[in-house]
């Protein structure tokens, strides 16, 4: 079946086909919604006002839309801000999970890569070090007079070098409260909300199937309507309103055959 959001708008020629050209694009941009394809949403939304400039339903779907964009982007930031305050913390892995699910919801994307890069190169540095202070060959033991003169020499650098890397790391864990002590600015971790990892939650998928029975029932396709009705399970939570919508299809089905058991009129006398 062609998608509606990618053929062209045809010239309709009555009211009746340029309605049905519009509840298709509705319905189309719907099953992106729902798919968590907002921006195709709104792509396919914006195309209804080729054929009416003041369409209400497409405004609002096309606002709806824009909010979940929003909430999104506000939720990126917000894992994002938590992502940095457990890296300044030390806390690596909280800070990975974090800073890639800001990564997935796309709203900060440049920031959270750049700070995942950093965490890498972080651990990386802080793996190589501990392998190769593992790894370094034992050499033989110095002999007694060797070891009075150059021991003195070698535990001040020895403890130099400890000294420094301990104040290198510190640098780059607590990078943004010392920044931001230093700039007068509120670090990350002051400021940053509580985060949760919860995606957005989607509407559910039956109030497509319920608006496209109802746009077939409008229509006048009765038995398509009924047909559309029958994919919303018993158990739904909107089987209420699927069966209420089916009782008025099968009246209105039931409408259009004759009745058949009216008396027929009389013969009248010759």
């Amino acid at each position: 079946m062609p998608d509606p959001a990618r053929q062209p708008i045809p010239a309709t020629s009555t009211l009746a086909d340029h309605q049905a050209v519009i509840e298709k694009l509705l319905l189309s941009g719907l099953d992106q919604y729902f798919a968590g394809q907002y921006e195709r949403a709104i792509q396919v939304w914006t195309r209804v006002f080729f054929l009416d400039r003041t369409h209400a339903r497409a405004r609002a779907y096309i606002d709806r839309a824009r909010s979940a964009i929003a909430e999104r982007h506000r939720e990126s930031d917000e894992l994002l801000a938590g992502g940095l305050s457990a890296l300044s913390a030390g806390d690596a892995q909280r800070a990975r999970d974090l800073l890639t699910s800001a990564v997935d919801r796309g709203g900060s994307e440049v920031e959270a890569l750049a700070a995942l890069d950093r965490l890498n190169r972080l651990t990386a540095f802080t793996a190589g070090g501990g392998h190769a202070e593992a790894s370094e060959p034992m050499g033989p033991a110095p002999v007694a007079r060797s070891f009075r003169v150059g021991v003195a020499p070698q535990a001040v650098l020895a403890g130099a070098a400890v000294i420094l890397l301990s104040a290198a790391a510190w640098l780059v864990l607590d990078w943004n409260r010392v920044s931001g002590w230093w700039l007068g600015t509120p670090s990350v971790q002051a400021v940053a909300a509580p985060v949760t990892a919860e995606r957005l939650p989607l509407p559910d998928p039956s109030a497509v199937v319920l608006a496209r029975a109802r746009a077939l029932y409008e229509r006048g396709d009765l038995a398509e309507a009924l047909v559309e009705l029958a994919r919303v399970p018993p158990g739904d939570a909107r089987s209420t309103e699927a069966t209420a919508l089916r009782v008025e299809v099968q009246r209105a089905v039931l409408s259009t055959i004759p009745d058949r058991t009216a008396p027929r009129p009389a013969p009248t006398d010759r």
